[in-house]
């Protein structure tokens, strides 16, 4: 019986997801005005494609905290809960550049200093002015980015990822690498 019904239900949740991706095709609502319709899942990225960066990537506090279910362990992440990211190599924001900021929008000092959560060490935070003039929050001396491709807490798409501009690595909670993240 129980079985009957959570198999019922999961059913129903795939009909109605279902019912919710198909392409209407029909684009006028009954008054005759055109129907504007947006994805409500963004396809996945790649480090080469070209990705828009959202306001609220570049907009956060500044505030570091740490995220406990790491599959390799806890990592630093931004106050929303987006997975932090060093590049290898990069020092001064400078790794980093162009179209390479679509794909890994830096973390940007906002109006307040940057802090860090509980389990971080405060002395590890601090900012670095990028060659372009903005301030990009660093932990133990490394620029922080943030991955397009995550889109959300908790995502970490990003681990491991080698692209034409290094090799990107989620950051300890010692300012390190995270270890497992050599692809």
């Amino acid at each position: 019986m129980r079985r009957t019904r959570l198999f019922t239900l999961c059913s129903a949740l795939v009909a109605l997801g279902l019912a919710g991706c198909a392409q209407d095709t029909d684009d006028t609502l009954t008054d005759g005005a055109p129907v504007t319709t947006t994805p409500t899942t963004p396809p996945p990225a790649t480090p080469t494609e070209s990705i828009e960066p959202t306001p609220a990537a570049n907009a956060a506090a500044g505030n570091l905290t740490l995220m406990e279910t790491g599959e390799g362990g806890p990592y630093v992440a931004d106050d929303a809960g987006s997975a932090l990211y060093m590049l290898e190599g990069d020092t001064d924001g400078s790794g980093c550049a162009d179209a390479c900021l679509e794909a890994w929008p830096p973390m940007l000092v906002s109006d307040a200093q940057p802090t860090a959560g509980a389990g971080l060490s405060g002395e590890l935070v601090a900012s670095i002015q990028r060659p372009d003039g903005t301030m990009q929050i660093t932990y133990n001396n490394h620029p922080l980015y943030r991955y397009a491709a995550d889109r959300g807490a908790g995502r970490t798409a990003g681990r491991g990822v080698s692209d034409k501009w290094g090799q990107w690595h989620l950051v300890t909670p010692e300012g390190e690498a995270m270890a497992g993240d050599d692809s």
